[in-house]
Order: structure tokens, then sequence, then C-alpha cells
């Protein structure tokens, strides 16, 4: 289970320790914890902690307010033989919230790909404010709109397409109902 967790954050992860990385591909208006609503995107990510086991948690980052909500798995370390059921509740909990989650497979990515990833991941910078400024750099406003407008180089959509054409080992010891799911993220690729 994921829980909100307002005193843990985690800011500035190198590549090197990041195993997972979920990008939602849709921005939805939540409920904040704080109060209020607002429009987010949702990331999930799994990492290599300090501890020498593994750490998992689902960030949604509201641009408008420049904030963000950290939610980590009730467990603070999971083992390896526990990391795919945190992952599998990662994107539960983002599904029901209505965010279509993307898997990057970062871990068979290259490092041009992956720092092209992670330049899309708030959790990637030293903080808020630094990813804030960043993409506010990137994105334009719509004078007719009034919304914004993602830049994207061709570079880096074809670097981005390319990591999400890729496939992950399937396991015959996957759950009907994650294998429903996952089925379904695969054909809505199409």
């Amino acid at each position: 289970m994921y829980q909100y967790t307002p005193d843990r954050e985690v800011w500035g992860l190198r590549p090197e320790d990041i195993i997972t990385v979920y990008l939602s591909s849709n921005r939805v208006q939540v409920s904040r914890y704080s109060g209020g609503v607002a429009e987010g995107s949702a990331y999930i990510c799994g990492y290599k902690n300090i501890r020498d086991s593994f750490s998992m948690f689902v960030m949604i980052y509201y641009p408008a307010v420049k904030d963000c909500d950290f939610y980590f798995w009730d467990r603070e370390d999971i083992e390896l033989d526990t990391y795919s059921e945190a992952e599998e509740e990662a994107m539960v909990f983002c599904e029901n919230m209505g965010f279509i989650m993307n898997d990057t497979h970062f871990r068979m990515c290259s490092p041009e790909e992956k720092r092209i990833i992670l330049q899309e991941c708030p959790f990637a910078y030293r903080d808020i404010n630094e990813f804030a400024a960043f993409f506010g750099r990137r994105v334009a406003v719509s004078r007719e709109m009034k919304r914004p407008v993602s830049e994207v180089s061709d570079e880096n959509k074809k670097a981005l397409q390319q990591t999400k054409n890729r496939t992950r080992p399937f396991t015959a010891e996957i759950s009907s109902d994650a294998f429903t799911r996952k089925l379904a993220r695969l054909l809505s690729a199409f």
C-alpha cells in the first residue's frame, strides 16, 4: 500500500541507482493531500537505497503550483522477492487516480536514453525549484488556448519512442488480474 509521506522526499537520484521509471502519459485533476485540487502528472521510481535494498515511490507533480506529493510503499525497504509486488501496487495506485502509466524500461536504456528520460522526472533534480525552472523553459504557452504545450525535440521523441517499444521478459507466474492490466497497457500502445 502506498501512503502519503510528507516528511520523506527523494531528490537528485543518480541514474546508476534507478531501477524502474514509469511516466504518466496524461495529466489528471487530483485532490492534493495538502488540500485543493490541481492538475498533476504521476511518476513511479524504484531505486537502490543506501541500505543495499530497494525503495519505491509514487510522485505526483503539480506544475501549476510547482509542488509535489510523495507516496511511499508502506514497507521502507523492499527485498528483491517483493519488488514486483511493490511495482504492481504502484501501477494500481496511479491507475486508480486515472493516470495512464508508461514503462520506460529504464534498465535496458543506453546512458543517453536514460539522460533524456530523467530530464522529464522531477526526482532527478536537486529540488522542485530546479525542475520547475527546467520545466518552465521547455513549456510554451499558447496564446489562443491559454494552456501549456510541450516542446519536445524530434531527437527526444525518437529516443522516448524507442524505449516504449522495448519489451520486458514475461514470466508465467503473473496473476490473471496483473496479466489483464499489462495486456491492456500493451494494446493501448497500438
